[in-house]
């Protein structure tokens, strides 16, 4: 019995070591089928990512190849075009060779007409010159008898023609003494001034000349009276358009200087507006409309600050100089000044002298002169911005 439950007991140890190795295999299997599934599924989505990117690459391949096709088709008539253009090249290089052959020809044809014209020119002046000389050998004798006789070859025949019936029924002594009345006419005559041609000739060119500096100062007068009139005309419309301008800037400052009223600058004149005077037409608030000479002091020069800014306004100056400007304004007028001053001084700077301390309170920079020692003036400066003063003396 002892050996019988040993071996049974051995049997049991044999079979729960079997049991442990068959549990210890069947962990194995377990961990490879598990492995085994996520590399089953690792494979099913790489196959999914594979078959999306086929599907994909598919279409891409069915645009890419739709794409080639338009490309291809595209290039074909590019192709087309250009065999088109290369045999227009060829036919209008063939219609420039064709011109410049019959252009070459046209030069030679035109050279040769140009030869003969200037032969055909100079043959015409050499005939010219021919017959100025042939009608200055026919007109010396006839000029020289009239320059000494008075007389022409054709009244001398118009005479013989005449007189010719007369002349045959006078005795020897009549003619021999019609001679000497002839002599004695031509002795009368005195003789002949051979320098009047001469001088007819340079007075003539003095006269000429006198008369086309005549017609040169007639075209420059009435050259000269277009431009005044142009000028006038533009004169006219820019200060007319410069005048509305300034009126209406100086209608605005007007009312921002004196808190409201009305201003108007009118032409006083009528006819031509650059022979016009401007008078000025203020109202302050409370006021009726009259010219600025009858506002008190103050509102004069409010006014024509006003005017002034306007002008600024209109063409802005780089530099702009105030002499006690602001002397008869009280504090409100002063603080309204010197707001627009600030305003402008973006565009122009502002040298203003003065004694108002408000005034001063706005300036940027000050200058003052001082007596230390007597008879030694003294220049300071403060510059109001930074905090920084300087001083510096002058004599």
């Amino acid at each position: 019995k002892a050996q019988q439950r040993d071996a049974v007991v051995q049997q049991c140890t044999s079979i729960r070591v079997q049991l442990a190795a068959k549990k210890q295999q069947e962990r194995g299997l377990v961990d490879k089928l598990r492995s085994a599934e996520r590399g089953r599924d690792r494979l099913l989505q790489t196959l999914s990512s594979h078959q999306t990117s086929a599907t994909s690459d598919e279409e891409s391949e069915k645009e890419i190849a739709g794409k080639i096709d338009a490309k291809s088709k595209a290039l074909e008539a590019l192709f087309s075009e250009r065999t088109r253009m290369e045999k227009e090249v060829a036919e209008l290089e063939t219609q420039r060779q064709k011109s410049q052959t019959d252009l070459a020809e046209g030069e030679a044809v035109v050279r040769d007409h140009r030869r003969d014209i200037d032969q055909l020119n100079q043959n015409k002046y050499q005939l010219e010159v021919t017959k100025t000389q042939l009608q200055m050998n026919i007109n010396s004798p006839v000029s020289k008898m009239r320059e000494r006789y008075g007389i022409s070859i054709q009244e001398i025949q118009d005479q013989s023609s005449d007189g010719a019936e007369e002349t045959d029924q006078l005795s020897e002594d009549e003619l021999e003494g019609r001679i000497e009345e002839l002599r004695d006419r031509m002795a009368k005559m005195g003789t002949v001034n051979l320098t009047a041609v001469d001088e007819y000739n340079r007075q003539k060119e003095r006269y000429d000349l006198l008369v086309t500096q005549k017609e040169d100062l007639l075209k420059a007068k009435d050259s000269l009276y277009s431009i005044i009139q142009r000028i006038n005309r533009e004169s006219r419309d820019r200060l007319k358009e410069t005048f509305d301008s300034v009126n209406a800037s100086f209608q605005e400052l007007f009312q921002r200087l004196f808190g409201g009223g009305q201003a108007e600058l009118i032409m006083v004149g009528d006819g031509d507006v650059l022979e016009s005077g401007v008078e000025m037409v203020a109202r302050p608030p409370g006021k009726k409309p009259q010219n600025i000479s009858l506002l008190s002091s103050g509102e004069r020069s409010l006014t024509a600050i006003a005017l002034l800014f306007a002008l600024f306004k209109i063409k802005p100056s780089p530099f702009c100089v105030m002499d006690e400007v602001d002397a008869a304004l009280d504090d409100a007028n002063v603080g309204r000044f010197t707001d627009m001053v600030l305003e402008f001084s973006r565009d122009t700077q502002f040298i203003i002298i003065t004694h108002n301390k408000r005034t001063m309170e706005m300036a940027d920079v000050l200058y003052g002169v001082t007596m230390e020692e007597s008879g030694v003036s003294k220049l300071v400066s403060l510059r109001m911005n930074n905090g920084d003063s300087a001083s510096q003396a002058a004599d």
